[in-house]
């Protein structure tokens, strides 16, 4: 897989693309090197990420840092995640993982889902640095996770939701005291039956074994349906 990346003036953000190579471009705003070319200029073109030329097998990238898993199971991050204008390595994710996610927004925060159910994360929600960590108080059957502005969400092999976020009046993560909580909490009503999550820039959703979709945000106290959109839904 080959990435690249683009600069999008509407929506200020990173584009990353990937061919049948395997090798990695992206192409868009490039204010903290997120593009990975060695350079601090937008484009809107793509561009090949440096040392990218093979072996990648998925990315994800937020508005300043982007990551790429490799085709080993090993994690690459550039931009504002580490400083670093070119892929590096992060420490102790050589291989064993599945699947990454970083945050939408300017705070940096990613997540890995390891072969063995478990989740690696930045030291905190709002944090910088190139080192992930075990996220406590997730059972160690996670089968995805999702990464929001200020929060992040997994999943578990049960089809339950789990949540955490930063103290921020927009983390949004869903707890039932309304109290919002830096170690994950049970979504109320999703112990099981969810198929899917998806967490946006202030919301997240859920599809359900039905094929509907739920969604809360802010830390509201209430998880809504998505009107017309109850069953038939096959992914978010």
């Amino acid at each position: 897989m080959q990435l690249r990346a683009w600069w999008l003036s509407l929506q200020e953000r990173t584009t990353p693309a990937h061919s049948p190579r395997q090798a990695g471009s992206s192409a868009g705003d490039n204010d903290y090197g997120q593009l990975g070319n060695n350079s601090t200029i937008d484009s809107s073109i793509p561009v090949d990420v440096t040392g990218l030329s093979s072996g990648v097998a998925a990315i994800s990238a937020g508005q300043g840092q982007t990551c790429a898993l490799t085709t080993v199971g090993g994690v690459k991050c550039w931009g504002g995640i580490n400083g670093s204008l070119i892929p590096i390595d992060i420490p102790g994710l050589a291989s064993g993982v599945v699947s990454i996610n970083t945050s939408a927004a300017y705070d940096n925060h990613t997540c890995v889902l390891t072969t063995i159910g478990g989740v690696k994360c930045s030291s905190g929600i709002g944090t910088y640095g190139a080192t992930l960590v075990d996220q406590p108080g997730l059972p160690s059957d996670v089968t995805a996770i999702t990464v929001g502005k200020r929060h992040a969400c997994s999943l578990t092999s049960a089809g339950g939701v789990k949540c955490w976020g930063l103290d921020d009046p927009i983390a949004e993560i869903f707890d039932p005291t309304g109290v919002l909580s830096s170690t994950p909490v049970n979504v109320p009503g999703l112990s099981s039956g969810v198929t899917a999550i998806s967490a946006g820039y202030d919301s997240t959703f859920a599809l359900t074994t039905a094929g509907g979709v739920k969604a809360w945000e802010n830390n509201g106290l209430s998880i809504v349906d998505i009107a017309g959109l109850t069953s038939g839904v096959a992914a978010i």
